[in-house]
């Protein structure tokens, strides 16, 4: 993933400031935002250029706090060199709309020429903004608030929070004339927030963990309802208690949590409804703590007829959160629950594998003469994956793939795994059989196509000089080829039959002697910094590759 980078440029003009930023704008970076234009405004910046011409990327989330800043009126926002894509997910009708220039010296000009920004006051954002024409994402939807911000003012008729989604006071309908033209508004948002809702279920059920669930989830929340924070409170024993959290920047919630005896759970099944915490069906003592923590609504998470959870929200960033937000809030959480419900199977899939995954490895160990090399591997091919950007749904397969690359091993016979002498070339024949036999065994066993793929390929070699099939480069699958070196490398520290163990920087020299040839050279070098950092310190560096195959 291409890292942020927000730099200065050098304006010709002191009254208007530029930057050039590049890299990806999504939810990962919305604090990035967030903490720009809170300089900006301690800066008293009324004009600014944004230099968009290396951005590779922007999610909608990031988009709808560019917008609405422009719309605050605290500043003129001109972005010079958007692609097109960008520029839909900026354009909005309204006032103070984002400026758009091919370049910078045409940015400089727009700008200059603008109209005086208003005094400041930070309006609120026009309705219409809050959607993004096309297709969004989970993480582009909620991209926009996973950092708490403050609305700079309060207005005198702010709303009270709503006591429930079916009590929020809806605005009257205009009547007249004006009539037509406020329904089909109204219908274009409503369009926006289906379609929206129809991406997100796809996204949710793409994620088969449930920890990145929660985060798309609480983050979605967050910037659709626009508040500062949200928490999961799942039920665990006796309690509801907080697993998941987004948008507290200065404190951990984690101990957060309500007795259930503290909860009307029969009161919330009958009435699945968003509530004002002080007429919420949890008790006045299970209040306290949200109190503390100062979250105001509360929601309820269904999971096949039984409350599972809880969603406890924050405070609004700019206006109290109306009847149509709550409305999306109770269609989000009911698409929310039904992947709950399929990541907790998932879960229970995976502790049974896990099971089976720590029993073959003692198994091919025993049987492999590798005893004691499986974390220390399973820690490094975690860590250059880190470096080389490996997806991370694959990374479980990936471990898979390490720990089991040898179970094929299992067929061939002690005498020749644990001979002193050369093999002869048919005892070679049946070594090289087992990284097919090893994915075959595997997949027979129901793990994904992804580890047998890497277990099959393990012992291909860059320049295709290895086996089964003499494939080579980018032929060889990535997980593949992050094994083979790190394979190598614990391989070359071990005692064997016909040789002793070498010394870490033997190792490590005999690695760079093959960089290109038998070993992909970006692989080498990721895992060389990586080594060799360790040596420097005197430590190894934590990863947490073994607490993927842990049970």
């Amino acid at each position: 993933m291409a890292k942020t980078l927000v730099e200065k440029v050098t304006s010709s003009n002191p009254d208007v400031s530029i930057f050039k930023i590049s890299g990806t704008l999504g939810f990962h970076e919305n604090q990035v935002l967030v903490k720009f234009f809170k300089e900006c405004a301690k800066k008293k910046i009324s004009k600014l250029i944004m230099d968009f011409s290396e951005l590779s990327s922007l999610g909608g989330g990031c988009a709808k706090i560019i917008r609405e800043t422009a719309h605050g009126g605290a500043v003129v926002i001109c972005v010079a060199g958007a692609s097109t894509r960008v520029k839909s997910f900026l354009t909005s009708k309204g006032e103070n709309e984002v400026l758009f220039q091919p370049d910078l010296e045409k940015a400089l000009k727009a700008v200059e020429v603008a109209p005086k920004t208003s005094s400041g006051k930070d309006a609120a954002p026009d309705k219409e903004t809050h959607a993004t024409p096309g297709k969004q994402t989970a993480a582009d939807t909620a991209s926009a608030a996973d950092t708490p911000k403050k609305a700079a003012t309060e207005t005198s008729d702010k709303k009270e929070p709503a006591q429930a989604a079916s009590k929020v006071k809806s605005k009257q309908a205009p009547t007249g004339k004006h009539a037509p033209a406020t329904d089909e508004k109204e219908l274009k948002r409503k369009l926006l927030q289906y379609r929206s809702l129809l991406s997100l279920n796809t996204d949710f059920n793409r994620i088969p963990d449930k920890t990145g669930l929660l985060d798309a989830f609480l983050l979605t929340t967050i910037a659709q309802v626009g508040v500062e924070a949200a928490a999961f409170l799942e039920r665990s024993g006796a309690d509801f208690v907080a697993v998941s959290w987004k948008g507290f920047e200065t404190a951990d919630p984690g101990s957060l949590k309500i007795a259930i005896d503290q909860v009307d759970v029969e009161k919330w099944l009958e009435k699945p409804d968003v509530f004002g915490l002080d007429e919420s069906p949890i008790r006045d003592s299970g209040r306290k703590g949200l109190k503390k923590w100062d979250m105001p609504y509360v929601a309820p998470f269904i999971v096949n007829g039984e409350l599972m959870a809880i969603v406890v929200i924050g405070k609004a960033i700019r206006k109290e959160p109306d009847e149509n937000s709550w409305e999306f809030l109770g269609m989000l959480i009911n698409q929310a629950a039904v992947a709950y419900a399929n990541s907790s199977r998932f879960e229970a899939e995976s502790s049974r594998t896990l099971g089976l995954v720590r029993s073959l490895i003692s198994m091919i160990e025993e049987n492999t003469m590798s005893r004691g090399s499986t974390e220390a591997m399973a820690n490094y091919i975690h860590a250059v994956g880190v470096e080389v950007h490996y997806p991370e749904e694959h990374m479980r397969n990936l471990i898979y793939g390490t720990v089991l690359r040898d179970i094929g091993m299992i067929k061939v016979s002690d005498l020749i795994v644990r001979s002193p002498r050369e093999l002869e070339q048919e005892e070679w024949g049946i070594i090289k059989r087992h990284p097919t036999e090893g994915a075959e065994m595997l997949k027979s066993m129901d793990f994904s196509q992804h580890t047998c793929d890497i277990v099959a390929s393990h012992h291909e070699r860059f320049n295709g000089e290895g086996y089964p099939r003499g494939i080579q480069g980018p032929q060889i699958p990535l997980g593949a080829r992050i094994l083979s070196v790190v394979e190598s490398y614990e391989a070359m520290l071990q005692d064997r039959p016909t040789r002793p163990a070498l010394s870490q920087e033997e190792a490590l020299n005999t690695l760079k002697e093959n960089w290109g040839n038998r070993y992909d050279p970006d692989i080498v070098e990721q895992f060389l910094e990586i080594v060799e950092e360790e040596i420097r310190s005197g430590e190894a560096a934590k990863y947490r590759g073994s607490e993927l195959f842990k049970v």
